[in-house]
C-alpha cells in the first residue's frame, strides 16, 4: 500500500503502444480509467503504472490498444495490494517519575505509532479521562498540567483496532520549603 505498481501488458507483435487509449479496472464492478483523467495512473509504452497504490486499486486489469489494423486486448493481470498492519507501540514515553514543586506546571508527552496510527489519550488514576473522546488525537498527545496540587499517576493509552497499550507516569509533588515529598 502506498507503493507504485507497474503492470506490464502484453500485446501481439506490431501493435503500437502509443495507441493505448483505455484501461479497464475490475474491482467490484468494471470501471473505465482514461489516460487524461487520472494522473496517478499513467499509461505509456504498454504499461499501466499505479502510483501510491491503495486497497481500492486491487483487482483485475486489462488494457485495449487501438490502431489502423484494429483493436487488441492485453492479457488480464491481477493486482494484489497488501496493507502493512502494526499494533501500537510507544516511540516516546513520558517519564516514569516527574518531581515538581507545589503549584508548578508540567507537560507530559506521549507518542505512539502503528498502522493504522493509534489514538492517544491520558487518564488520571483511578479512571478520570483527561482527553475528551470526541477530541482524541492521533499519534501524539501532550498533557498540560498547571497549578499541580497533589501527587498522582497519569496513564497514557494508545489504541487502534490492533490493540491497546498503556504506560504510567507518576507526578510527585514536593512541599514548599522542605525536601519531604507528599504522597
Amino acid at each position: 500500500m502506498g507503493n507504485s505498481s507497474d503492470l506490464k501488458l502484453k500485446y501481439s507483435e506490431g501493435v503500437s503502444r502509443s495507441k493505448i487509449t483505455t484501461c479497464f479496472v475490475t474491482v467490484s464492478s468494471s470501471v473505465q480509467v482514461y489516460r487524461a483523467k487520472f494522473p496517478r495512473v499513467p499509461i505509456s509504452a504498454g504499461a499501466l503504472q499505479i502510483e501510491a497504490s491503495d486497497v481500492a486499486d486491487q483487482g483485475h486489469y486489462e488494457c485495449v490498444a487501438n490502431n489502423t489494423v484494429g483493436t487488441e486486448y492485453s492479457g488480464t493481470i491481477q493486482l494484489y495490494v497488501r496493507v502493512r498492519r502494526l499494533a501500537p507501540s510507544f516511540s516516546i514515553r513520558p517519564p516514569s517519575i516527574s518531581e515538581v514543586m507545589l503549584g508548578a506546571s508540567l507537560n507530559l508527552t506521549c507518542v505512539a505509532v502503528g498502522s493504522p496510527m493509534p489514538y492517544v489519550k491520558w487518564r488520571k488514576e483511578p479512571a478520570t479521562d483527561m482527553t475528551p473522546d470526541d477530541k482524541l488525537p492521533i499519534g501524539k498527545n501532550v498533557l498540560m498540567l498547571t497549578e499541580i496540587k497533589e501527587s498522582a499517576n497519569y496513564t497514557c493509552i494508545a489504541a487502534s483496532d490492533l490493540g491497546i497499550i498503556d504506560t504510567v507516569s507518576m507526578v510527585k509533588v514536593q512541599s514548599l520549603g522542605t525536601n519531604e515529598k507528599l504522597h
